[in-house]
C-alpha cells in the first residue's frame, strides 16, 4: 500500500512533470516578436500569446545592475541573457534593448537575431509560468522568411545548443530542444487550408501564399501540394519600404515616428487628419501646417509608388491560373483595398482570425495586432493541435466532407 504523504509526493511529482515542458510557435517578426505557447492542456483554449519587441543589443552587465527602474517588471519587457554566471556583458532584449536607445536593424538576415530573441522567450515563459528552470522540454515550431529558409538547418543546431544552457535575468535556465520545425513566414495559412479541404484537394491543383509584413514581402507558390521554389520568392517590400519612400521625401522624420500613425491613418490620408499633424516635427502654427500638407502627400505618393513596386515584383511569380490563394500580413490590410482591387480576378481569402479566439488570446490589442499574429497563431494550430482538430472535424462533418475552403481564379 501506498501512504498518503507518498501519494502526495507522487502527485507532486507527476504534476510538476506534466507542467514541465513548453510547445510554442515562434514568429521573430521585424516590428514585433510574436509568440502562441502552451505549457498545458492540449487545446486551443489553454493558448496564450507573448509579444516582445524586436530590438536586441549587447551591453555591460554593470549597465543593466545600475538602473533604477520602477514598475511592474517582467520577463517579458526587463529581457536580458548571458552564458554564464560571471559574464560581464549580456544580451538585452525587447523593452529593455529600447529603453537604452537602441533601434530595429533590419538590414543583418533575421534568422542570425533569432537565438536571443528565442532564449528571452523561453526564458520570459519559465518565469511567467513559473516553470521548473532546470529541466525544461521544448517543441518549437518557428516562421522564417522564405529568402532565409534554406539557412533553417544552421538556425536549429544554435538554438538546440543554445538552449542547453544559459541565464535569464540572472536564473540559470537548462533547455532541451525535443523537436523543431521551421517553415517560412505564410505556412500558417498553407496548414489550414490543408486541415479545412484534406490533402487530396491540397495535391491536386495551385495555390498562392502571399505575406507582406513590416520588412518582408513573401510569396509562396504551391503545386500540387509541393511549394515550388523557382517561382516562390522574397523581397523587400515590407511596409518598411513604404516608410522608406516618405523619409526620403520629408524632413526629421524616421521609421518610429512613422510607423504607428501611417498605419492608423489607412486611406484618409489628409493634412488635417489629427494622426498627420501629430507626425509633424515643427513648432510654430504655420510651419505645422505646411509640414503637414507635404507629409500627407508624401504619403499619398509613397502608397501608390509601393503598389507599383509590389506588381513589379509580384507580376513574374503570378501564375497564370490558380485554386486558391491566401493574402496575409499586417501591411496587406493597410494595403487592402489595392490588393483587392489588383486580384478581384483570383478572390482571394485574407488571413483572419475569429474575433472570439482573438479576444481569448490577446487581453490588450491595437488594431493592426489582430492581422499580425494570425500567421503564427494558425501555425500553432497546425504543428500541435492539428490531429485533435482534424478528429473533431471529421466526427462533426460525417462522411460528407467537402472542400469548403476551395477558391480558384484565371488572370485575364
Amino acid at each position: 500500500m501506498t501512504s498518503d504523504s507518498q501519494t502526495q509526493t507522487m502527485t507532486h511529482a507527476t504534476q510538476k512533470n506534466q507542467k514541465n515542458w513548453i510547445k510554442l510557435a515562434f514568429d521573430p517578426g521585424s516590428s514585433l516578436t510574436k509568440v502562441i505557447y502552451q505549457v498545458s492542456g492540449d487545446d486551443l483554449s489553454s493558448a496564450k500569446f507573448l509579444c516582445m519587441e524586436p530590438e536586441v543589443i549587447e551591453l555591460p552587465l554593470a549597465s543593466i545592475e545600475m538602473r533604477n527602474q520602477i514598475g511592474v517588471l517582467t520577463g517579458e519587457n526587463e529581457a536580458w541573457l548571458t552564458n554564464k554566471k560571471k559574464d560581464k556583458t549580456c544580451q538585452v532584449v525587447g523593452q529593455l534593448a529600447r529603453q537604452f536607445g537602441t533601434k530595429p536593424n533590419l538590414a543583418p538576415l533575421k534568422y542570425e537575431g533569432i537565438l536571443p530573441k528565442f532564449l528571452a522567450t523561453i526564458g520570459a515563459i519559465v518565469e511567467k509560468e513559473k516553470l521548473e528552470p532546470q529541466q525544461v522540454e521544448i517543441k518549437a515550431a518557428v516562421l522564417l522568411p522564405y529568402g532565409e529558409f534554406a539557412d533553417r538547418e544552421e538556425l536549429e543546431q544554435q538554438l538546440s545548443s543554445q538552449i542547453k544552457s544559459f541565464y535569464f535575468r540572472g536564473q540559470r535556465i537548462n533547455g532541451h530542444l525535443t523537436d523543431i520545425q521551421c517553415f517560412p513566414e505564410g505556412g500558417g495559412f498553407a496548414w489550414e487550408l490543408r486541415s479545412e479541404n484534406g490533402d487530396e484537394w491540397f495535391n491536386h491543383g495551385i495555390g498562392i501564399v502571399l505575406m507582406l509584413g513590416h520588412r518582408n514581402s513573401s510569396c509562396l507558390v504551391f503545386e500540387n501540394g509541393v511549394l515550388n521554389q523557382e517561382r516562390s520568392s522574397t523581397s523587400d517590400l515590407g511596409f518598411a519600404k513604404m516608410l522608406d519612400l516618405i523619409i526620403q521625401q520629408t524632413s526629421g522624420q524616421d521609421h518610429e515616428n512613422l510607423t504607428r500613425a501611417v498605419y492608423e491613418v489607412g486611406e484618409d490620408i489628409k493634412a488635417s487628419h489629427k494622426l498627420v499633424r501629430v507626425m509633424t516635427r515643427s513648432k510654430e502654427s504655420a510651419n505645422i501646417d505646411r509640414e503637414a500638407q507635404r507629409l500627407a502627400e508624401a504619403i499619398s505618393t509613397a502608397r501608390q509608388d509601393y503598389v507599383r513596386f509590389f506588381k513589379d515584383w509580384f507580376d513574374p511569380l503570378c501564375p497564370q491560373r490558380m485554386n486558391w490563394m491566401v493574402i496575409g500580413g499586417g501591411c496587406a490590410y493597410y494595403f487592402k483595398p489595392e490588393l483587392s482591387e489588383y486580384f478581384r480576378w483570383a478572390t482571394p481569402r485574407w488571413g483572419e482570425m475569429p474575433e472570439e479566439d482573438f479576444q481569448n488570446l490577446v487581453s490588450w490589442s491595437e488594431d493592426s495586432l489582430r492581422y499580425r499574429i494570425v500567421d503564427v497563431w494558425k501555425f500553432f494550430k497546425s504543428s500541435f493541435l492539428q490531429g485533435k482538430a482534424e478528429v473533431r472535424r471529421q466526427e462533426a462533418e460525417g462522411p460528407s466532407r467537402r472542400a469548403s475552403g476551395s477558391l480558384s481564379g484565371a488572370r485575364v
